[in-house]
């Protein structure tokens, strides 16, 4: 997947004042160039953009500090991703509570539909509670990031259903081996598990994807953040891996 980051201020100006101007007009085009819609990118993207197309599900970050704003920004998705039949995660980063995020949750699934996968924090990162309280409330998956960053906190939501999935991070959790450990005591409680990112290179995603790959349980993954880096370092070693019979194997490397 890649993510698509809260757009810069015009645009949120531009939405505010229940206009749309050119701005919104670069968003949405970015978005069309993200998922493959149109070849060119707008000449002034308001939000960062890949070096490559054609991506099958995106990350749709919101918390701009109003759910209104979070909601006008998904429609603005919405209409683009709709006819594309691209999957939708959306990560909220803590921004809501409990009560807030149950009803943009619910008008999130008007928007996107059977596109939209899951929402990630969806409130902040206060123990299991506040979790467990949405997750309970709406039918979307709910995964939880913040509120899972060691194995103690992953057993925690976990044995209490506080969430449907878990986001594991390496640079969060402490490295490949507490990874794989944190995705068993998920799936151990029968919960999904997602492999997220920080702001790793090519050479931290490289091992997330060899740990996701060892899991067994893994079925959602979003390792874009060399995306976002100018040259990288570890471009040069990616490496393209295939499930097969006989186990994993390298299609490609360099």
């Amino acid at each position: 997947d890649y993510t698509v980051s809260i757009p810069d201020e015009t645009v949120l100006d531009e939405l505010r004042a229940g206009r749309w101007g050119r701005a919104v007009e670069a968003f949405l085009e970015a978005v069309e160039y993200i998922v493959g819609r149109r070849r060119e990118p707008p000449a002034e993207a308001p939000i960062p953009l890949p070096p490559l197309q054609g991506f099958h599900a995106v990350k749709l970050k919101l918390g701009t500090g109003s759910p209104w704003l979070d909601l006008e920004l998904a429609r603005l998705v919405g209409e683009v991703l709709e006819e594309s039949r691209v999957l939708v995660r959306v990560d909220a980063n803590q921004a809501w509570t409990p009560k807030t995020a149950v009803r943009v949750i619910g008008r999130l699934e008007r928007i996107f539909g059977d596109l939209l996968e899951l929402v990630e924090q969806p409130v902040p990162a206060m123990g299991p509670e506040p979790l467990r309280r949405v997750t309970e409330a709406v039918e979307v998956p709910v995964a939880a990031d913040e509120a899972a960053r060691s194995l103690e906190e992953i057993a925690s939501i976990a044995s209490k259903r506080a969430a449907d999935i878990i986001n594991i991070k390496l640079a969060k959790i402490g490295g490949p081996l507490q990874a794989v450990r944190g995705a068993a005591v998920a799936a151990a409680h029968g919960l999904e598990v997602m492999w997220g990112c920080m702001v790793e290179s090519g050479y931290g995603i490289r091992h997330a994807a060899l740990a996701a790959l060892a899991t067994g349980f893994t079925r959602i993954v979003d390792l874009d953040s060399p995306l976002f880096l100018v040259d990288p370092p570890g471009l040069g070693e990616a490496v393209s891996y295939q499930a097969t019979d006989r186990g994993v194997e390298l299609l490609a490397k360099g």
